[in-house]
């Protein structure tokens, strides 16, 4: 009975989820100011029923797993056909403590670690078949485009495939800029809040209770809404916030902290070095791609909360340090900007397209 839940369980969350975007016609998550069209399918076989629906294009881009098998369903009139991997998208893998354990006798180095998953089999039956329904989708006959080293090395490696470009992900200058708002002499320290194991839940919660505990610092976290002791007493909760609030927090932030077990290409650490706050953050993601440990962030190990606490005290400790990566990281992060990566991107459309230069 379990399992017949699991199998249904997502069928249900996707029909649910399509029959909200139906009656709406814009996105919550992005600052669009542009028509929406939402296009109902609940599996690509569905698709043949709807596709009059899509206007013919030069090409049709898929943004994720699921949607990766919808465009490769589609006919002619559509284009060509690319995926914009912006994730391994395993996420119950990512959140199972026993395939961290497997990857780690796979690589020596914790930064190899989510490329190695790809060896390893969960021993969770939901997991596993999310996993094949992932992994088969890179073997679709879509152009990849991707956003960080990482994952160009996963689909060329891993899944024998051609990646025809790698756009690191970059930062909107016009919001996320230095305002400096507080006096506050007292160091100040800012985290995500997030509520997904992968995402560095623990390892958070062990940082504020060791810091907060060892310095007279303000803790201040931002996302989603923490319940009852969750972290601790030492936390100022800023929950649903703008992009202007957020750049506030940013700027009057001495330290920023991103403790993710692996990443895409996280924004966070790039959006905090532009308001002039100094990251510690885990080695995963695009980190390894904008960022130099010491010189523009504090770089540690992800599941490592011992060489996380230790990054943060020593920059609490080491004004000069941390005034050192406070200036190197934004004069770095001016160098990543929307136009640039935009350029890219096109270019790389016009490549698969057949019409680049």
């Amino acid at each position: 009975m379990e399992e017949k839940w699991f199998a249904l369980r997502p069928k249900v969350s996707q029909t649910v989820g399509t029959v909200s975007r139906l009656i709406s016609d814009s996105v919550d998550w992005f600052d669009l100011d542009v028509p929406v069209r939402q296009i109902p399918t609940l599996a690509p076989n569905f698709i043949s029923h709807f596709e009059d629906s899509i206007p013919d294009a030069d090409i049709t881009i898929a943004t994720a797993w699921e949607t990766a098998y919808t465009v490769a369903a589609l006919d002619d009139s559509k284009g060509e056909k690319a995926y914009f991997v912006q994730h391994y998208e395993i996420w119950d893998t990512w959140n199972s403590d026993e395939a961290w354990e497997q990857v780690s006798t796979l690589a020596d180095k914790p930064a190899r670690y989510p490329i190695e998953m790809h060896e390893v089999t969960p021993s969770s039956s939901k997991a596993r078949r999310q996993k094949k329904l992932v992994d088969h989708s890179y073997e679709l006959p879509l152009s990849k485009i991707t956003i960080s080293s990482w994952l160009g090395e996963l689909l060329e490696v891993k899944f024998d495939q051609h990646v025809a470009g790698v756009i690191t992900n970059s930062v909107n200058h016009s919001i996320f800029y230095p305002e400096q708002t507080d006096d506050s002499e007292r160091i100040s320290i800012l985290l995500p809040s997030r509520d997904a194991p992968w995402k560095g839940q623990r390892e958070a919660k062990e940082l504020v209770r060791e810091i907060g505990a060892s310095y007279d610092v303000e803790i201040h976290m931002y996302g989603s809404e923490l319940e009852g002791d969750a972290y601790s007493d030492h936390v100022i909760q800023h929950p649903h916030i703008s992009d202007d609030k957020l750049r506030q927090l940013y700027s009057n932030a001495d330290i920023f902290v991103l403790p993710s077990w692996v990443e895409g290409c996280q924004l966070p650490p790039l959006e905090a070095m532009a308001c002039k706050c100094a990251v510690v953050a885990t080695n995963v993601g695009g980190v390894p791609d904008y960022a130099e440990d010491g010189e523009t962030a504090s770089i540690v190990p992800p599941r490592d909360s011992a060489a996380l606490i230790d990054a943060v005290r020593e920059l609490i400790e080491n004004e000069n340090k941390r005034h050192h990566l406070q200036s190197q990281g934004y004069n770095h992060v001016t160098e990543y900007t929307w136009d640039d990566a935009t350029r890219e991107f096109e270019q790389t459309l016009l490549d698969i397209s057949g019409d680049g230069e």
